[in-house]
């Protein structure tokens, strides 16, 4: 059952039992966890903000939203699904498969969706088709494959959040997915 509350106040639920999942052949729209959180913080992560637009360094250049397993999408499960989350496409370049992956989704996970590729908008607005290996080689900068580098730590720590940004902010952690660093030139 989902519960959620609307604009206004007003409460409605949702019971996925009551449908049959065998239309559904991949999975959602994922928003860049490192720029927009849900509300209960998973404690696994870092206390990292939501990011405004003004304070995203290179919005042109960074994700926010794109085709992905599940509704919010971070480094982390673009090279190692977890049930619902994972890149489209990314089976094929190595990522590894959790055992709690939904069977239905796996053809997603390794296919992907648009020729190897998803389609992503960016902070800015504008959105574009980019080849999933793009995707997946900028997420290997932040996260080793089941949770943030040490280099550049965004999830599993107990530190400030003023800490966690100052540290995303060095150089080495020029990502797409990265709202702190200039990542205007592309990489």
């Amino acid at each position: 059952m989902l519960k959620t509350t609307m604009c206004g106040g007003t409460t409605a639920s949702y019971d996925f039992s009551d449908h049959n999942y065998a239309y559904i052949q991949a999975g959602n729209y994922g928003c860049n966890f490192l720029l927009m959180k849900y509300g209960a913080v998973n404690i696994n992560y870092a206390p990292l903000p939501n990011v405004n637009l003004a304070s995203v360094v290179s919005p042109a250049a960074t994700y926010l939203v794109m085709d992905s397993g599940y509704f919010y999408t971070d480094p982390t499960h673009a090279l190692h699904t977890s049930s619902w989350a994972y890149l489209p496409g990314s089976g094929s370049l190595g990522a590894v498969l959790s055992a709690s992956t939904f069977a239905r989704l796996v053809p997603d996970f390794n296919n992907g969706r648009h020729f190897q590729g998803v389609n992503v908008m960016f902070a800015d607005g504008h959105a574009k088709w980019l080849p999933s290996q793009k995707i997946y080689t900028a997420a290997t900068k932040l996260s080793n494959g089941t949770t943030s580098t040490t280099t550049c730590p965004w999830s599993g720590g107990t530190h400030s959040t003023g800490y966690y940004i100052s540290m995303l902010q060095q150089p080495a952690c020029q990502s797409p997915w990265n709202p702190w660093t200039d990542n205007s030139d592309g990489s």
